[in-house]
């Protein structure tokens, strides 16, 4: 049998072991394959290690095979190729955690998405940091013995960075009622007159942070303390970023949960 038909029956064991989810032996799939027992080896180690697991003393293929399904994309990403295709991963659990959603109408998402990715650069966050009221800041980052101001400064942006990497958006389809509440003929006769819409439809877009508190496995009492960190340092900077990119609502709100459980409501004053 040529190699590369070797290679082939490969493919055809894997391809209908991973349709059927059935555990096989090593000697199975090696009979499959018609290969010796150290081609068979340097094969395993080296081209499917990462597309196997073991099951007790037998092995399934990992779901992750639905990627070299075809025979094309396994002879160039797997046969030619020598490295891991499965990863394995490790459990990691902070018992707490603080999450916050920002709901903004989606006409704000360009102009929100726009000012909170400059908060992931290092320059406009270590500006931001200077123009922080400097008692507030050292309240919640004191100064370390002997930390000049320019290491303080480099300790909080990396902080901040840490636990802020990001945040997802979904979008989520409302109603509203946009006048004081009214009989159903005068909310008729309201829109009939050009006042206005009595009801609206409206897109909104909810923006989602979570910010996972204390050392994993750590006590509880730890994740407090640095979960008023956290709420400190996201209303200073993701949540005043926010009210001066969407100027012109008369409300926004902010709801929080994990730890605690509240609303956050951003009323525009009037001038």
């Amino acid at each position: 049998m040529k190699e590369d038909d070797k290679q082939r029956s490969a493919f055809s064991f894997l391809r209908q072991r991973w349709m059927d989810q059935a555990i096989f032996t090593i000697a199975e799939f090696q009979n499959a394959t018609g290969w010796s027992d150290v081609s068979f080896k340097t094969y395993l180690s080296k081209q499917f290690r990462g597309l196997v697991q073991e099951v007790g003393d037998k092995y399934r293929v990992r779901l992750n095979f639905r990627k070299f399904a075809t025979w094309d994309r396994f002879r160039w990403e797997v046969v030619s190729q020598a490295r891991r295709y499965g990863r394995t991963y490790e459990c990691i659990e902070n018992t707490c955690a603080v999450v916050f959603e920002f709901f903004m109408p989606l006409r704000n998402e360009e102009w929100l998405r726009s000012a909170l990715d400059g908060l992931f650069f290092e320059e406009p966050l270590r500006n931001r940091l200077v123009t922080r009221v400097q008692r507030d800041l050292l309240k919640n980052f004191p100064l370390a013995e002997g930390e000049t101001s320019e290491k303080h400064t480099e300790r909080v942006t990396k902080w901040i960075s840490d636990k802020f990497g990001g945040y997802s958006v979904s979008h989520v389809s409302g109603r509203f009622r946009a006048a004081p509440l009214m009989t159903k003929s005068a909310a008729t006769q309201f829109e009939q007159d050009g006042t206005g819409r009595y009801l609206i439809d409206e897109t909104t877009a909810v923006v989602r942070f979570i910010i996972p508190c204390g050392r994993p496995g750590g006590s509880e009492a730890n994740a407090d303390s640095e979960a008023n960190v956290v709420r400190w340092v996201f209303e200073e900077f993701f949540v005043q970023t926010v009210l001066e990119a969407v100027d012109g609502e008369d409300e926004v709100w902010v709801m929080e949960s994990g730890l605690r459980n509240r609303l956050h409501r951003y009323k525009a004053k009037q001038f």
